[in-house]
This record gives C-alpha cells, sequence and structure tokens, in this order.
C-alpha cells in the first residue's frame, strides 16, 4: 500500500453506529481500500463512479457476490440488505454505502 501522508489523507468518519451493520474487519477492510485509492489518485479529481467500482469489486472477490455501492456528496437510498452486511461512512464530504444483498 502507498503511505499517505497523514495531513494530505481523507478524514474517515463513522458517524454512528446506527449505520453500521457490519463486522469489524469488513469495515476496516473498506476504509483500507478507501485509502488506498485516494493514495493513487493524489493530484487527480476522486471519482465517485470508480471509487464505488472498486469498493464493490473488490468486496465480491474477497466476500462473495452480491455487493453494491453508492458513493456521493448526495443521494437518497432505501435498500434491503443481508444482516450484517451494511455500511454507511462519510470520507471528508463524501458520502460511502456500501451492502451485500442475497444472490
Amino acid at each position: 500500500m502507498t503511505e499517505v501522508h497523514k495531513s494530505l489523507a481523507p478524514k474517515i468518519s463513522l458517524k454512528s453506529l446506527q449505520f453500521l451493520d457490519i463486522d469489524v474487519d469488513k469495515a476496516e477492510f473498506a476504509q483500507k481500500l478507501v485509502l488506498e485509492y485516494h493514495a493513487k489518485q493524489m493530484g487527480q479529481n476522486l471519482s465517485p463512479a470508480l471509487l464505488a467500482k472498486e469498493l464493490k469489486q473488490a468486496f465480491d472477490r474477497r466476500y462473495g457476490v452480491t455487493w453494491h455501492c453508492a458513493v456521493g456528496n448526495s443521494f437518497g437510498s432505501s435498500i434491503a440488505h443481508e444482516n450484517n452486511q451494511f455500511i454507511f461512512f462519510h470520507v471528508d464530504a463524501m458520502a460511502i454505502m456500501l451492502f451485500k444483498t442475497s444472490s
């Protein structure tokens, strides 16, 4: 992993435990992927669509299908997810929602 200088690293915020229904390993893996993506994109515009795609594909590979991901500054949602398979967090001003549904 490319090391991100602490002052340049994005601020990751798990704002409320009500938005966490996922085990610690998966939550840490999601945050690690976001930090790696941010490090790769230094000096470039961050693409919410590309980040969502990378998170979804990484979770599908590691934890099996079917994961879904939404990334952006403003979006509404109404979803169903498997138990213990949902996380919603912020990276700076960008919201990330990642969840698994039955295949």
